[in-house]
């Protein structure tokens, strides 16, 4: 008779949900293992999934619905006074967080999983890890659905403005890169021209310089061949007025006063025309 009531129970529990199509968004904050599989920490929409063989059948999906993480079967269980908030039952086995149960709050049943306890577990006690949720009724489903597809066109949309923003940064990035690496060039190509120009100055002024130093070492060796030039002629005219007066032989010492005598002569003649000029008269 008990194994006919509780089969009774379970059955209208069954046939009570599947219809229902229970939505309900939780996020992770570290992986879970959920049935199989080991969900990443992140926002999951969790969906039952209307099936009239097997309606105890539940979703797990992320990216707003668009992208199914797991599927897992659950057991139906009912309570009658449920004083739970919608909510999902975490239990610890070996470290690694597993989903226990969830409950719908202001419902009168929920979703019950096989737990996998082991020994350590056991022996240390089962640690609950309550997480909170919420729960979209089956009516508000297809609009949450819409919604949704809604988020998920708007952040697409963000997502294409982001990339195109994303894109003409870059390739604004990209051109600044370029003007200034035709800058850098400019500069360097001017810097190398000036230079250039420095070198070239530096240049004439050093050629400027060394022909002044020519010129003025020419005109000291012109002058200091001069010089030798006018001591040779110097000293060569002395060599020769003293062969000239070692050739001339010295005059009597008689003659000596020659000039005297010659004046004496011209006084004496004129005297004596004078005199004779006056006999005559």
């Amino acid at each position: 008779m008990m194994l006919a009531l509780i089969s009774a129970a379970i059955t209208a529990v069954v046939v009570g949900q599947s219809p229902i199509t229970d939505t309900v968004q939780v996020t992770f904050d570290q992986p879970v293992m959920v049935g199989g599989d080991q969900l990443a920490p992140g926002e999951y929409t969790i969906r039952q999934l209307a099936s009239a063989s097997n309606p105890r059948i539940l979703e797990f999906t992320i990216s707003h619905g668009m992208k199914v993480a797991t599927t897992v079967t659950a057991i139906p269980i009912v309570d009658n006074n449920n004083a739970h908030p919608t909510e999902v039952e975490l239990r610890s086995d070996g470290g690694q967080q597993h989903l226990s149960k969830i409950w719908i709050q202001g419902k009168t049943y929920g979703y019950a999983f096989a737990p996998r306890m082991s020994s350590r577990d056991k022996e240390a006690g089962e640690k609950v890890v309550r997480v909170a949720a919420t729960y979209t009724p089956a009516r508000s489903a297809e609009v949450a659905q819409t919604d949704t597809s809604r988020t998920a066109e708007r952040d697409a949309e963000a997502r294409r403005q982001a990339e195109a923003q994303r894109q003409a940064e870059a390739q604004r990035q990209a051109e600044a890169q370029r003007q200034a690496e035709i800058d850098r060039q400019r500069q360097a190509e001017q810097a190398r021209a000036e230079q250039a120009e420095r070198d070239r100055q530096a240049e004439q002024a050093r050629r400027a310089e060394q022909q002044r130093a020519d010129e003025q070492a020419r005109l000291a060796e012109q002058h200091r061949r001069a010089q030798e030039e006018e001591a040779n002629r110097q000293r060569e005219l002395a060599q020769n007025q003293a062969t000239q007066q070692q050739r001339t032989p010295a005059m009597p010492a008689t003659a000596s006063n020659w000039e005297s005598l010659i004046l004496m002569g011209f006084a004496l003649t004129a005297t004596g025309l004078l005199v004779l000029r006056r006999s005559v008269s």
